[in-house]
């Protein structure tokens, strides 16, 4: 059987277009019939259904209606498996050519880009019938109740978990500030906090090494000074701390840090260090480091696709992931917004986005200004946290939502 045949004469002749919307196929699902599905599909969107069949005719003489009787899904499920199978066997062709050129990096990425294309072809629908089980709703409504509002998980600064009810799962976070503000550092913080409230965090890297990631953690763990315990520095008093809280933390919840290693700098590198080490959240310092393995064209292209990835990435793995970018340079002080991110259009993918500021003044105070300028749930807030790298302490100051105020004069600012 010639299942795209079978599948265009059901489209067709059996006017199911709308019954295979959902199946998400892509045009490279298709290969003698590729022109045939183009204007099936084209037709559907102009119009909503599918193409009248003395139209269909017109336009393809020579195509031959053979519908059979074979299901939809399998048919669909046929070409995506000859997909997959002509994906892997090309692959597999293209990598042993660079093996064979002792090039064994090149043979990683080719299998890389093939990982990547099939999880696009893979990518399902969800509809759910809201009147089917809806007690199921206000089961989850009490366990919010007992929860104290909690959804997801809470973050070091209680007014942000009042507005958003945690870091919840599927969701993709930003924390974004001009280069040199502090992203690292509230990324370490955020990811110890998780780890100190029972939760196993996994902290990529991307524009510091492994080692000097594990230097921040600790000296925020042992509250010394993060510049002395760099420099071998430390006073007597702190170095028994540091001591003490190393010793510690031998055999504690694990709390992974993940380095660039060649090889995995990509979303499927993110993904294979998700799947073997069961995180319940992921930090990500530097987004716009990560490798697009899809190859966009433009600098604006690529981040748009790994914004887009890892999203999915969320989604597929049913977990918070949160990430740093950088303000654009209209993103100065405490006037960024959504808007002056670099490369801007990538914000519809980011379910909250955390601005962070620090103006001379806060600098001096040792303090950093914290803005919620995205939250899809809609309501926003901003508020002040200590800033101490001396001491180590980053609480917010205040814990009444009143004590700050809600920032409604950016909203007219923020097209979400």
């Amino acid at each position: 059987m010639d299942y795209e045949v079978a599948l265009i004469t059901k489209l067709v002749l059996d006017r199911k277009m709308l019954d295979v919307v959902d199946f998400g196929l892509q045009p490279e699902l298709f290969t003698t019939s590729k022109a045939e599905w183009k204007y099936v599909s084209e037709f559907f969107r102009n119009h909503g259904d599918s193409p009248p069949v003395e139209q269909f005719e017109k336009m393809f003489p020579d195509f031959e209606f053979d519908g059979g009787t074979a299901p939809l899904s399998f048919l669909v499920e046929e070409l995506r498996n000859r997909r997959m199978y002509n994906l892997a066997t090309t692959a597999m062709k293209d990598a042993a050519k660079q093996l064979k050129g002792k090039h064994p990096a090149k043979a990683l990425e080719i299998f890389r880009e093939m990982i990547m294309e099939a999880e696009m072809q893979a990518r399902p629908s969800r509809d759910v019938n809201v009147a089917e089980n809806p007690i199921a709703r206000l089961q989850q409504y009490d366990k919010l109740v007992e929860t104290g509002g909690m959804l997801g998980l809470p973050s070091p600064w209680p007014i942000l978990d009042d507005v958003t009810m945690g870091f919840q799962p599927e969701e993709l976070w930003m924390i974004v500030a001009r280069g040199g503000v502090g992203k690292t550092w509230a990324e370490v913080v955020g990811a110890r906090y998780h780890w100190l409230q029972g939760y196993t965090p996994l902290l990529f890297t991307k524009e510091m090494s492994v080692e000097q990631i594990i230097k921040r953690i600790d000296a925020t763990h042992a509250s010394v000074a993060h510049a002395r315990l760099r420099s071998g520095q430390l006073t007597h008093d702190e170095y028994e701390r540091y001591r003490q809280t190393l010793s510690a933390m031998e055999g504690a919840l694990p709390f992974w840090v993940s380095g660039d290693d060649e090889g995995a700098s990509g979303i499927s590198g993110i993904l294979a260090k998700i799947d073997r080490y069961k995180p319940d959240v992921v930090w990500l310092d530097g987004m716009y480091l990560v490798e697009d393995e899809r190859r966009g064209p433009s600098g604006w292209e690529r981040l748009k696709n790994v914004a887009g990835d890892l999203k999915g990435v969320a989604r597929r793995k049913g977990i918070p992931v949160i990430v740093s970018h950088q303000f654009n340079q209209e993103g100065k002080e405490d006037k960024g917004t959504a808007d002056t991110l670099a490369y801007g259009d990538i914000q519809k993918w980011f379910d909250g986005i955390i601005g962070m500021y620090q103006t001379e003044d806060l600098r001096l105070n040792l303090e950093m200004l914290f803005k919620l300028l995205k939250h899809r749930e809609g309501e926003r807030c901003e508020f002040v946290s200590t800033w101490d790298l001396e001491n180590m302490i980053f609480d917010q100051k205040g814990h009444e939502l009143d004590d700050v105020g809600v920032d409604e004069g950016d909203e007219d600012n923020i097209p979400f």
